[in-house]
């Protein structure tokens, strides 16, 4: 079993990435994953390219249950006391 990377020419990939406006879609574009964009743009920026940063894209918030946790938590303690 062999694993085959997607290789793509840096010229293909600049003129990807600045005629996208995230890295979803440079992804998209070129059949990467969006971290291998985040991750080769950072390569080339660091090189001295001069590609453009993309906003993140915020991550959701996950609602935490807290009083649900402390319950746990307060049954672990006097579990342990006993």
């Amino acid at each position: 079993m062999s694993s085959s990377k997607k290789r793509v020419a840096d010229a293909e990939f600049v003129s990807a990435y600045v005629a996208s406006t995230d890295c979803g879609g440079v992804a998209a574009k070129l059949g990467v994953t969006a971290s291998a964009v985040r991750s080769r743009a950072a390569k080339l920026r660091k090189a001295g390219v001069e590609l453009p940063v993309f906003d993140r894209t915020p991550r959701k918030k996950k609602e935490i249950k807290v009083a649900e946790l402390n319950v746990i938590c307060s049954v672990a303690k006097t579990s342990q006391e006993q």
